[in-house]
């Protein structure tokens, strides 16, 4: 914790200067993820906002105001497709100070400075009682999110641990929203949350984020860590607005977060009171940084302007990592343009059935590209054996391709964005077996 950096409650100014009773921690744990870096957790690992050679989750804070300049070679995690590009609607409780009612802080990509938020407000006990509404925010994407593998999209809140260097506690200043989509903006399906916390923590108590699940706010986002919490549109897939196609899990534009005041008052989706700061005030309730999408159509073009590439480095044709894969090659298989690859973009070999096995890896999301594997015994004479048009799975061209199959490559802290494609391939149902093949990328 920095004393440079912003104070975003009171909880944290008391710990920062060691002064007062400790935020403790409720002792009530669950099986879901902590509140930063727990890649290995089933249910809803965070995703890191920032990754590079400073570790996944360090978040780049370049604060001159502040004297802060803090992991400058860590950039923005490149398994994020887009991030929210429109606020619809901003209604937050009363009270919220002028400062943190910005609603455009919202978009864009996530910042994790304590600075770019928006804070959708408290209620208080009689207000509570007297029915007013919770603060929400609702958001609009360029393009749509589906559901793919894994997680669809990340919130980033500004939640932070709690750590007692005397008890030897830990515990997370959480302020939590129930997140809800729409595919029309008008009519929104809420996810499913769980929440196991039994009792009240007070306005700058902690919760253990491990006994709460789909609901934002319960990662790390603040004082130099960038963590958000994930959300499968697979929850929703027996939604009765899903159901009915109300609510198109492939055709999301619209997210809605609606602040959960932690009193006790409002409850997860099996009836239990869900617990967290409260009450709290000034930029009290939940405080929004970002929504990243994840299962979002890519354009080359897109790709170009995340990687920061212009002039001629921005070429399909240049080679920005130099060794030897030119940029739509790196674009349609899922690389950054200076990202080493993991391992042979593409493998040719063969297998113990005496066919010939080739794999190579794809991009979900590329969605401006029409990919052919081709065979051809002479220079020129290329046939089709498998295409993938706009993004779709392949499909066989030719009577040569014996099998295929594309298989989810499942990527660091449970992100899916690419698939390994696998094509066995009959030699000896092509005219001529021998010769080469090649894939080809056509924008």
């Amino acid at each position: 914790m920095k004393t440079t950096a912003p104070f975003r409650s009171a909880c944290a100014a008391l710990l920062l200067l060691g002064i007062g009773a400790p935020c403790a921690a409720n002792p009530m744990g669950g099986p879901y993820s902590k509140a930063q870096d727990d890649p290995t957790n089933p249910h809803d690992p965070p995703v890191p906002g920032f990754v590079g050679p400073h570790g996944d989750g360090a978040a780049r804070l370049i604060l001159p105001a502040f004297g802060i300049a803090e992991n400058p070679g860590n950039y923005h995690n490149p398994a994020f497709a887009g991030w929210a590009a429109e606020v619809v609607a901003y209604a937050p409780a009363p009270g919220v100070a002028a400062m943190w009612a910005q609603p455009a802080h919202a978009l864009g990509p996530v910042a994790a400075d304590n600075l770019t938020l928006v804070s959708l407000g408290d209620l208080s006990a009689a207000q509570i009682a007297a029915g007013t509404p919770p603060g929400s925010i609702t958001l609009r994407f360029d393009r749509p999110i589906r559901d793919g593998p894994g997680p669809d999209f990340v919130v980033f809140e500004n939640g932070f641990r709690q750590d007692d260097p005397v008890s030897g506690t830990t515990g997370f200043f959480a302020e939590l929203a129930f997140v809800e989509v729409s595919s029309d903006g008008a009519a929104f399906a809420r996810f499913p949350a769980t929440s196991l916390t039994p009792e009240a923590v007070g306005p700058f108590g902690g919760i253990d984020p491990t006994a709460v699940y789909n609901l934002a706010g319960k990662h790390a986002n603040a004082y130099g860590q960038s963590w958000g919490t994930p959300f499968d549109l697979a929850a929703l897939e027996d939604h009765p607005l899903v159901l009915d196609g109300t609510v198109d899990l492939s055709a999301i534009l619209y997210l809605r977060l609606v602040d959960i005041p932690g009193d006790g008052s409002f409850t997860d989706a099996a009836g239990r009171p869900i617990h967290d700061a409260w009450p709290t005030f000034g930029s009290g309730g939940f405080d929004l940084d970002a929504v990243g999408a994840i299962h979002q159509d890519l354009t080359y073009a897109h790709w170009v302007s995340r990687e920061n590439l212009s002039g001629p480095e921005a070429s399909p044709d240049h080679d920005s990592g130099a060794a030897g894969w030119p940029n739509l090659f790196r674009y349609a298989t899922g690389l950054g343009a200076r990202e080493t690859a993991p391992g042979p973009l593409l493998r040719l070999a063969a297998g113990d059935d005496g066919l010939l096995h080739l794999r190579w890896r794809r991009d979900l999301r590329a969605a401006d590209l029409h990919i052919t594997l081709e065979h051809a015994a002479l220079p020129g004479e290329w046939t089709a054996l498998a295409t993938s048009e706009a993004g779709a799975p392949f499909a066989t061209a030719h009577a040569a391709v014996a099998a295929m199959e594309e298989t989810p490559l499942a990527g660091p802290h449970g992100v899916f964005t690419t698939a390994e494609v696998r094509l066995v391939l009959d030699l000896s149902a092509l005219p001529n077996p021998t010769g080469f093949f090649r894939i080809r990328l056509d924008p």
